[in-house]
């Protein structure tokens, strides 16, 4: 291996994850980068693939900041049914779309914060005017999706 592909495959990529983690680790938000939609786990759980530099991407399962979504594992089928629909409207939202990612702390689940729009759109924002999600925190987060 050459001196050049070691500094360019090895150490560049690293030192600059190794900067963003630390970044992140401060709450600093950072960005916002490019990002192109990968898939979503659920309706506020999105992986993207985020251009940290010329043609330098990392791809990353990020949650999606003041939203909060149906879950796909709940125990009540209203809900499941509600997360299907969530996670199928977030795809539609995001799919084929340049996304501008702005990301912040890693939080419980390991996974970065992140504040999404596509062109002048909240994504997350867009998802709770839909009924997709609901703003997270607060008095509603703690009360159940569905009354089964």
């Amino acid at each position: 291996m050459t001196e050049r592909h070691i500094l360019t495959t090895l150490i560049l990529p690293l030192a600059i994850t190794l900067g963003l983690l630390l970044q992140a680790a401060y709450a600093s938000p950072w960005g916002p980068y490019q990002a192109t939609y990968v898939n979503n786990h659920d309706g506020d759980t999105v992986t993207l693939s985020i251009e940290l530099y010329d043609d330098l991407f990392m791809v990353e399962p990020v949650r999606m900041q003041g939203i909060d979504a149906p879950e796909l594992t709940a125990s009540s089928p209203c809900e499941k049914e509600l997360a299907k629909q969530s996670k199928q409207a977030l795809q539609d939202l995001l799919n084929g779309q340049f996304i501008r990612a702005t990301l912040t702390k890693r939080g419980i689940y390991a996974r970065p914060g992140a504040t999404l729009t596509v062109g002048d759109m909240d994504v997350g924002q867009a998802m709770v005017d839909a009924g997709y999600a609901r703003p997270s925190g607060g008095r509603r987060s703690d009360e159940p999706w569905c009354e089964d």
